[in-house]
């Protein structure tokens, strides 16, 4: 006997190899559910079978016989059951059935099937209308009537559950007690859970049993795992996942086996021989083919081949305009402005395999819409096919199908059909491809149209629509982004001549070879990366709740969505007030406003770099830009441009050599020559009031402090964010920060004349941010460096008499209050700088060995868990050799990105060691799921490419872990060591996976170990 596609290990006689190599046989590929469709189409007979491969078979004279006097066999197949065996497009498919046509070739016998859900197949077998039944598991009590072949596959069989309202922790059966389990009907576990007292709920198809855990209407569902995940996944059901396999039961792994009546022996062993006949090569190949298999995609194996004429276009047209939308989560959006979404990285895909340069353009629909009829766009994204469209624009293939659903408020019940729509008024997005039909059904008066979803779905908590249709996973992150609690899904929107939406490009009528291009690229994409796009962006996942919006008037916010997304100038402001990101991202104290203001104002925008302020300009003069974030004074080659109200005021100071004594008000600068920006706006105020102090116009700040450095500046006056980083970052020990200057620079917002709404607008949300918001964003990127000295007239004042001393004090405290609280804040900066790592921007080695003392001393006297990891980069010296140490530096500035994102439970950190290894923490309950948070981390490194100068690499880490309660005997470094020679296991275990949990492990040899043990003395 032949173990079943999966590991070759032992099948312990037939169950345990045949559970191996399941581990190997993942398929993930397309559907089409006959729900309680009963098939008796014929397949064709297929062609005759090589003699060598039927001779292989070695059959007796008696089986030989037999298949001449019964040449034709009926088998029954599930119709659903993907990507086993499922009816598309006119014909059977899947692994199963390409099974049965093997058997065909090796065996002689014609093979006639039959597909209808599994009750009906089932009910067909038992009448005996049908001499074989597929995909059918081994029971006692089916044995009585059925005689099986061996298992030749075997699949697990899970529980699923709604992430909105997720089942408990699987450690105990009793756990689905009393909760409304779905089952496919007849399945041969369904009597062993309604004895176990769960509340079972038969169905006919699994996409009905995924369709309703989805919509909220069942507790659970018992699914195998790759059909569950694939009609989770092609459904757009972001809500569903895996809980886990049922405990204390024998449900995990279900086996596949041919089953035929009692009478008839010699068939089953015909059908016993023909299995074991397929090579193992032959069985993994079929399963391959089938997990590669995607809906509406034919994929290609081999190089991508385009035609002639498609090359042409490539070389003529290299720049493709692709258009999507600001809002439509998770397929395209736009954070933190840079595009983001499945369809924006697909997109990008697209062109790095076809040599295009892909640029992005957001928008609202119908702007879209209108801007590829005009030939603005060449490409739209996330567009579904209709008749009426297809006149006029040219489809690709479908690359993902989303299920639309019907929203409503708690209370109204569940959604059936449309009738229960008749007489409410229903909200659908502007321009929806089922806006028509929808509203030749219920009505013009019924149907309320909305530029911007989000809108819509307020417009639904508020009461000013009855229900809502829009996309499942869409409809749901804005539920939970927007916190509105008081909506609930309906239930599957089904209407007449509308199906799901399928998105698919939409090219201009006059591209058809660009049309081409996109469909061979994306046939040409190989299955992993296409399982990698989805497991990003489609698969499970928790959207975070957003700030509140603040509340506009109804024109107000009519006129913003009209705007579109909004485009701000970078680059008019010096650092820490704007900084270049990594790939393209806006930083600095004005990215961060930015991002601030959209979440409460609800716009969208992205950014228009600039390499200058010059550059900068130039965009905002030329209108390639909306909005100057940052701005001080507004240029004068911006006439017309309207400012907002303040949203940070920056206290001005005086920068001076280290030997001028502080300040003690403006007469400390008379008769002085001082420096100032000549563009300030402070410039006029000070010599109308301080006519002895000579003010010197300088170009920039900067070159103010290299003149006061050189001794041709007195002074120099600035705001205190930038003098101070000007200092800190050129290391200037020679000069300091003197005193305040009695005013302050206000920092508003600049936008166009035909722009003037947005003031109002933005003026209102500055008024809801309050004082503290950007000043704590200001305090975040200052990185000051004050250098304090005692002045020396201040000390001969002491000696000559307390009263004189008084006095003085007085007076300084008086003058210095305000500079005093920011000198606090900046050196609390300091203190920072002091304890990060420079190149990662992690806390140091410093940092974590104080962090880790104190917690876990806390967890000491407390009897609390305490977890530690160290983490170490595979093969980093190799990384070094083969791409230099820039690249070798990037790699550790990614990880240390992920890490810091990775980390942020309560209790955690993380902190760079010391070259390529790093050590983490945590404390408490978050200490109790460690070793799965480290799992997580580490398949996220795996499955991360970094990327420098153009050149890649995919890196992995080994981890290791101790968590334990520490008692009083125990030190810290005894479980540092505990988690490095953890570490160290790992690395002989083959790297890349995380080794260790608790103190009663075993670890690896001491001598590693050891070098460690004197990190913390």
């Amino acid at each position: 006997m032949r173990a079943p596609p999966h590991d070759r290990r032992a099948f312990g006689h037939s169950l345990s190899a045949a559970c191996g190599r399941a581990a190997r046989s993942v398929m993930a590929v397309s559907v089409l559910v006959l729900a309680g469709l009963w098939l008796l189409t014929g397949a064709a007979a297929a062609q005759p079978a090589d003699t060598g491969a039927r001779a292989s078979l070695e059959l007796t004279p008696r089986e030989q016989a037999w298949i001449a006097a019964n040449p034709e066999i009926r088998m029954g197949m599930v119709a659903d059951n993907a990507p086993y065996s499922f009816f598309r497009d006119d014909a059977f498919q899947g692994f199963s059935v390409d099974l049965a046509r093997r058997v065909e070739d090796l065996t002689g016998l014609r093979i006639t099937l039959r597909m209808g859900s599994w009750a009906q197949v089932y009910s067909a077998f038992r009448a005996g209308e049908l001499e074989a039944i597929e995909a059918i598991s081994y029971t006692e009590a089916r044995a009585r009537s059925i005689l099986f072949t061996e298992p030749y596959y075997l699949r697990r069989t899970m529980v699923f559950h709604n992430l909105d309202r997720p089942l408990p922790p699987l450690d105990d059966p009793a756990v689905l007690a009393g909760t409304r389990v779905g089952v496919i009907r007849d399945i041969y576990y369904a009597d062993d859970l309604a004895a176990r007292g769960y509340d079972v709920v038969p169905y006919d198809s699994y996409r009905e049993l995924v369709s309703d855990l989805a919509f909220g209407w069942i507790d659970a569902i018992l699914a195998p795992e790759l059909t569950g995940r694939f009609f989770a996944r092609e459904n757009g059901f972001s809500n569903v996942a895996v809980a886990g396999a049922l405990p204390a039961t024998d449900l995990v792994l279900e086996d596949f086996r041919f089953g035929v009546p009692r009478s008839l022996p010699v068939l089953r062993d015909i059908l016993d021989k023909a299995l074991a006949a397929i090579p193992d090569a032959e069985l993994d190949a079929m399963v391959d083919r089938w997990r590669s298999a995607r809906p509406g995609l034919t994929l290609t194996a081999g190089p991508l081949r385009l035609l002639p004429q498609e090359q042409a276009f490539i070389a003529e047209r290299p720049v493709v305009r692709v258009g999507f939308m600001p809002d439509y989560w998770p397929y395209s959006y736009l954070a933190e402005g840079r595009p983001h979404g499945f369809a924006v990285d697909l997109a990008r895909e697209i062109g790095d395999r076809a040599g295009l340069s892909i640029e992005p353009v957001f928008d609202t629909w119908p702007r879209l819409l209108e801007a590829l009829a005009n030939g603005d766009l060449d490409v739209l994204a996330n567009i579904s096919f209709t008749e009426g469209r297809a006149r006029t624009i040219l489809f690709t293939e479908p690359y993902h199908q989303v299920p639309l659903t019907v929203f409503v408020r708690a209370g109204f019940g569940r959604y059936t059909d449309l009738s229960d729509l008749e007489g409410l008024r229903v909200g659908v997005p502007r321009a929806v491809f089922f806006e028509a039909p929808l509203t030749a059904r219920l009505g013009s008066e019924a149907i309320v149209p909305f530029s911007r979803k989000v809108d819509m779905m307020r417009a639904l908590a508020d009461g000013e629509v009855d229900a809502v249709v829009v996309a499942l996973s869409h409809g749901l992150a804005l539920i939970r982004r927007q916190g509105l609690m008081s909506i609930e899904v309906g239930g599957a929107f089904e209407m007449e001549g509308v199906a799901n939406e399928d998105l698919r490009f939409g090219v201009g009528w006059d591209k058809p070879f660009l049309r081409g291009i996109l469909d061979r690229v994306m046939a040409s994409i190989p299955t992993a990366r296409w399982a990698e796009l989805e497991s990003r962006w489609l698969g499970p996942r928790q959207a975070q709740e957003g700030m509140a919006v603040v509340p506009l008037p109804p024109e107000e916010r009519a006129w913003l969505d009209e705007q579109g997304v909004l485009r701000v100038c970078g680059g008019a402001a010096d650092d820490p007030y704007e900084r270049p990101g990594e790939h393209g991202s806006y930083q600095g104290v004005a990215g961060d406003v930015v991002r601030l203001l959209s979440q409460r104002a609800g716009f969208a925008w992205e950014l228009v770099p600039a390499e200058s302020r010059a550059a900068a300009l130039a965009n905002a003069q030329e209108g390639r830009c909306d909005l100057l974030p940052f701005v001080v004074a507004l240029p004068d080659a911006l006439p017309g441009w309207r400012t907002t109200a303040p949203y940070l005021r920056m206290p001005a100071v005086a920068v001076t050599r280290l030997e001028h004594p502080f300040l003690r008000g403006m007469a400390s600068l008379s008769g002085e020559s001082v420096g100032i920006v000549g563009t300030s706006p402070l410039r006029d105020t000070l010599a109308a009031r301080y006519p002895d102090i000579t003010l010197v116009p300088v170009d920039s700040e900067a070159d103010g402090l290299d003149a006061v450095q050189t001794g041709r500046l007195d002074g120099m006056i600035g705001s205190l964010p930038h003098l101070g980083y000007l200092i800190a970052r050129q290391r200037t020990p020679d000069l300091k920060i003197a005193g305040q200057i009695p005013l302050d620079y206000d920092v508003r917002l600049a936008v166009p004349a035909e722009l003037a709404p947005l003031v109002t607008i933005l003026n209102r949300t500055i008024a809801a941010l309050g004082d503290s918001q950007a000043t704590d964003i200001m305090d975040r990127w200052m990185a000051v460096r004050f250098e304090r000295t005692v002045d020396a007239r201040l000390v001969w004042g002491v000696v000559l008499g307390a009263l004189v001393l008084l006095t003085l004090v007085v007076i300084w405290n008086r003058q210095l209050h305000r500079l005093n609280a920011q000198l606090n804040r900046a050196n609390a900066r300091l203190r920072d700088l002091s304890v990060t790592d420079g190149l990662t921007g992690l806390p140091n080695r410093l940092y974590i060995e104080n962090r880790m003392a104190e917690a876990f001393s806390v967890c000491q006297r407390n009897a609390l868990p305490f977890a530690i990891a160290m983490m170490d980069v595979d093969r980093f010296k190799a990384v070094n050799d083969e791409l230099g140490h820039a690249f070798g530096d990037a790699c550790l500035r990614d990880l240390a990105g992920l890490m810091e994102t990775h980390f942020r439970r309560e209790g955690d950190s993380v902190a760079r060691f010391g070259g390529e290894e790093f050590v983490t923490f945590s404390v408490g309950d978050s200490a109790r799921r460690f070793p799965g948070h480290l799992e997580a981390l580490r398949t996220r490194i795996a499955g991360h490419t970094v990327t420098h100068e153009g050149r890649t690499r995919t890196i992995t880490m080994s981890m290791g872990c101790h968590v334990a309660a520490p008692g009083r005997d125990d030190s810290l470094s005894a479980f540092l060591a505990e988690a490095d020679r953890n570490l160290y296991r790992a690395k002989q275990s083959g790297r890349n996976r995380v080794v260790g949990g608790g103190m009663g492990e075993e670890t690896a040899p001491p001598e590693r170990a050891s070098e460690n043990l004197t990190k913390l003395s």
